[in-house]
């Protein structure tokens, strides 16, 4: 499953969360997204927790391997105001 988010310099970014290495938090309260075949991480104006929050969200609405979805957990979801969209 993809998220789309904007990095601090407001480029718009879609990111597949299965690649999604680490989420942490950076210097001067941005946090990182290490993502798998990136050199560097892609840095975003967000708590980390939120940033987590979507990545698993979006894990879990991605299809296992018998090719079903499951069930994003009752209350996950991105918090307003992040700009972030799931899409499939």
């Amino acid at each position: 499953m993809l998220f789309k988010t904007r990095d601090v310099r407001g480029k718009e970014r879609w990111v597949n969360a299965r690649f999604v290495r680490m989420v942490r938090p950076g210097r001067k309260g941005l946090t990182e997204i290490w993502i798998s075949g990136e050199g560097t991480p892609v840095k975003l104006d967000y708590p980390a927790d939120q940033v987590a929050e979507v990545v698993n969200t979006a894990l879990s609405m991605t299809p296992d391997d018998s090719g079903t979805e499951t069930d994003a957990p009752s209350g996950a979801g991105p918090e307003a105001g992040m700009l972030l969209i799931l899409a499939g």
